[in-house]
C-alpha cells in the first residue's frame, strides 16, 4: 500500500510541476536562414565529451550532470513527449517522491537558463510532459543513425573518429535507476549502428571497389573483430592491386 501511495504521489506532483518553466518567457532571437541551408538552430553531441552549440556559436550545455543527462535522455528522444514524471523517477530515484519533482523542476530551469532565449524554441514544455523540438536540433548520435556522415565532408564519410567516445559519456554513476536506462540505450546505438554499417557494406558489394573497400573500413573500425568485413577488404584489396 505505501508503494502505491508512494508512486501515485510522483505522479501527482510531477505533473503538477511549473508549467511555465519552458518555454520561458526571455524574448526570441531571430532563426537563420533555413531555406537554403536548413541550418539548425542547436548542434547537440551526445558521442563522448557531451557538447551544446547555438548557431551563434554560444555554449549551451548546462553545469549539472544531471541537468545534462536530463538533456541527453531528450536528444535520445527527440520530438516525442516524455512525462516529466518518468525523468524524476529516472534521475532521482532514491528520494521521496516531492523531493523528486523539485530537483525536476531546479533541473529545468538550469536548463532553460543555460539555453536562454532559444530555450522557447528548443524545449517544448506542455503540462505533465517536455520534449525537444527535433526539427531545431542537429544531434551527432541522431545524425549517424540517419545518414553515417555528420563528421566529415567526404564521399564516404568518416565514420570511425566519433566511435572513441561512449553514448553519454561521463553520465554513469547519477542513479541505479538512470544508469540502467543508459545501458540499454548504449546497447541499443551499437546495435542499430552496427546494422546501419553492415547494410551499408553491402550495398557496396557490387559497386566501385574503393567505395567497397571505404566501407569495409568503416565497418572493421567499429569493431575490428568483424570477420565478414574482413574477408570483403581481403578480397577488394586483391581486385585493386590485379587491376594495378
Amino acid at each position: 500500500m505505501a508503494d502505491r501511495s508512494r508512486r501515485g504521489s510522483r505522479e501527482e506532483t510531477a505533473s503538477g510541476a511549473d508549467d511555465n518553466v519552458v518555454p520561458i518567457e526571455l524574448g526570441r532571437v531571430p532563426r537563420p536562414a533555413r531555406q537554403a541551408s536548413r541550418q539548425p538552430l542547436a548542434r547537440i553531441h551526445i558521442l563522448g565529451a557531451m557538447r551544446a552549440m547555438a548557431w551563434t556559436g554560444h555554449d549551451l550545455l548546462p553545469r549539472g550532470r544531471k541537468t545534462r543527462a536530463l538533456l541527453g535522455y531528450l536528444c535520445l528522444h527527440p520530438g516525442e513527449s516524455v512525462a516529466r514524471s518518468r525523468l524524476a523517477a529516472l534521475l532521482w530515484d532514491r528520494v521521496p517522491d516531492v523531493q523528486a519533482a523539485t530537483s525536476f523542476r531546479q533541473a529545468l530551469r538550469e536548463l532553460s537558463r543555460a539555453m536562454g532565449p532559444l530555450a522557447r524554441e528548443l524545449i517544448v514544455g506542455e503540462r505533465n510532459t517536455i520534449s525537444l523540438d527535433a526539427a531545431s536540433c542537429w544531434v551527432d548520435a541522431q545524425e549517424v543513425l540517419t545518414t553515417g556522415r555528420p563528421f566529415s565532408s567526404s564521399a564516404d564519410g568518416d565514420l570511425a573518429a566519433p566511435y572513441s567516445g561512449e553514448l553519454l559519456e561521463g553520465m554513469d554513476g547519477l542513479s541505479v535507476s538512470f544508469d540502467h536506462w543508459l545501458l540499454t540505450e548504449r546497447t541499443r546505438f551499437t546495435g542499430q549502428l552496427r546494422e546501419k554499417l553492415e547494410a551499408d557494406l553491402r550495398a557496396a558489394i557490387d559497386g566501385d571497389a574503393e567505395r567497397r573497400a571505404a566501407m569495409a573500413r568503416r565497418l572493421i573500425a567499429f569493431d575490428p573483430t568483424h570477420e565478414g568485413a574482413a574477408r570483403v577488404l581481403m578480397r577488394t584489396l586483391v581486385e585493386m592491386g590485379e587491376r594495378a
